[in-house]
C-alpha cells in the first residue's frame, strides 16, 4: 500500500506558463480603443463649451450685463410680512 501512487494528476497544466493565454489582448484592445474615443469626445466637448463660454452670443445669459437689474427677488415683500408678523408674535411673548 505505501508504494501505490495516484493516478490523478493534480498539477498545473502546461498552459498555465503561456502567457498569451493569461492575458486578453482583445479586451486590452477595445478598452483602449473606446478610452481614446472617450477622451475625443471630451475634447470636442470641451472646445464647444469654451467656444460657448467666448463668444457673447443671443443664445446664451453670459451677454447679460446688467444683472442687478434682475437679480431682486420678487417675493421680498412677502417675506417682509412674514418677518413683521413673526416679529409681532414673539413680542407678545
Amino acid at each position: 500500500m505505501r508504494d501505490v501512487k495516484s493516478r490523478l494528476d493534480n498539477s498545473k497544466p502546461k498552459s498555465c506558463g503561456m502567457t498569451h493565454l493569461q492575458i486578453n489582448f482583445k479586451k486590452e484592445l477595445q478598452e483602449e480603443i473606446r478610452a481614446d474615443a472617450v477622451n475625443t469626445e471630451n475634447g470636442r466637448l470641451l472646445r464647444q463649451m469654451e467656444k460657448i463660454m467666448t463668444n457673447r452670443s443671443e443664445t446664451t445669459d453670459n451677454h447679460n450685463t446688467d444683472r442687478e437689474k434682475y437679480s431682486h427677488s420678487l417675493n421680498v415683500s412677502i417675506r417682509r410680512n412674514a418677518l413683521q408678523q413673526t416679529n409681532k408674535a414673539n413680542k407678545v411673548f
